[in-house]
């Protein structure tokens, strides 16, 4: 057989071929453990970094009073080195060792030369966390400012007065207004409540009869009015409701929103002014409340509690929310109750200013929205009202 010479230029091709397969056999195993020792550098160093994020953000410092020596005491769940603080004075000291708080322990401030938590502005730790020592300090307990229930069963709820003694108390005004489905009815709308005096009920000083708020003399004013005592209780609880009455011409009447298929939607407005003073910086406002809405006939309705405090000497600084109230139907011969009862958590802070509520005398907006779409007489009653600030 005869063996054909390779010409140059293939045989070139194969040794470079050859070549090529011998580097890559050598050099891609080390490539690839190159690449899987980087991952693996990289997976670890970034799970020592996350754990010390984590360990970092669950160093919690807070300033204790023992005895009257102030600590500082790990309440985090790691342990503590305090490197370096910065004084009030604006110098700045460096433990070079660190001062260790063990979690669960705490040490005295004169570990770092004064006695006086407002000597020290700022702490600053081994993993670079800053404390803020005045925020260090537990949040104050402060007794609950109270504000006077409206009904008389409402003392059993919040201790204080009835809104009926209240401008005995505070300089206060009630302004009321509905919306009767197509118009708003401002004028000559009075809050007002029936006295009932006989079986068991205590008239307290009043005489039995209907009383109306007068703004001009900031006082409850008895009118010359004996029908319609019903809707002043309308549980029949014998509890004192706050209502509103409509002066026609010299006729008062209870008022009622007439709802219809095209009138399908009604309110009513309660505001007290002056009603309650916040002499400290809240940190949580609770409306205790009880409203009771009748209908005068059988009728698929949806209705909304929504209370504001405004601050009476800037309308600006207020705050508002809806009421999730826990609600039972109370059917009866010529009306049908539903009664919202319970609490209101309010925000301290507006959402659209973020400031904060500050210290002062508020007033107390109840808004009770009713829609229907069948034809329905609509009647408002409120049993208590009250503002807790802690």
């Amino acid at each position: 057989m005869n063996l054909r010479p390779l010409k140059r230029g293939q045989a070139e091709i194969i040794g470079g071929l050859i070549v090529v397969s011998v580097l890559l056999m050598v050099i891609m195993p080390l490539i690839i453990n190159l690449m899987t020792s980087s991952t693996v550098v990289s997976t670890r160093v970034f799970s020592i970094r996350s754990q010390f994020e984590i360990d970092r953000w669950s160093e919690e410092l807070r300033l204790i009073n023992d005895g009257g020596v102030y600590k500082l005491s790990n309440v985090g769940s790691v342990d503590i080195d305090v490197i370096r603080v910065w004084y009030s004075n604006g110098s700045v000291v460096q433990f070079g060792n660190g001062v260790k708080i063990p979690r669960g322990a705490s040490t005295p401030l004169s570990n770092f030369g004064v006695s006086d938590y407002q000597d020290i502005d700022r702490i600053v730790t081994a993993r670079g966390r800053v404390f803020k020592v005045e925020e260090l300090l537990p949040p104050p307990q402060v007794a609950p400012q109270q504000c006077p229930p409206l009904g008389l069963t409402s003392e059993s709820v919040i201790a204080g007065y009835n809104l009926m003694d209240l401008p005995k108390r505070r300089n206060i005004t009630i302004t009321a207004s509905y919306f009767d489905g197509d118009k708003w009815v401002t004028d000559n709308v009075f809050p007002a409540f029936y006295v009932y005096c006989g079986g068991s009920a205590q008239c307290d000083g009043w005489d039995q009869g209907w009383y109306i708020f007068n703004n001009t003399i900031r006082n409850w004013t008895k009118i010359p009015k004996t029908d319609e005592a019903g809707y002043a209780d309308l549980d029949g609880n014998s509890a004192y409701e706050l209502v509103l009455l409509k002066k026609e011409k010299e006729y008062y009447s209870v008022v009622s929103v007439s709802l219809t298929a095209t009138r399908s939607y009604g309110q009513f407005n309660i505001t007290i002014g002056n009603f309650t003073e916040l002499s400290n910086q809240p940190s949580l406002i609770a409306i205790y409340l009880k409203a009771l809405i009748a209908f005068t006939a059988q009728a698929d309705a949806l209705s909304s509690v929504k209370v504001v405090l405004t601050k009476s000497d800037n309308p600006l600084i207020n705050i508002s929310s809806y009421a999730v109230l826990s609600s039972v139907k109370v059917p009866g011969s010529d009306i049908n109750v539903t009664i919202y009862e319970g609490y209101v958590m309010l925000p301290v802070t507006q959402f659209y200013t973020f400031s904060r509520i500050t210290p002062g005398i508020y007033n107390l907006s109840v808004i009770v929205s009713v829609s229907a779409q069948e034809k329905t007489g609509v009647y408002l009653g409120i049993e208590y009202l009250a503002v807790v600030a802690y």
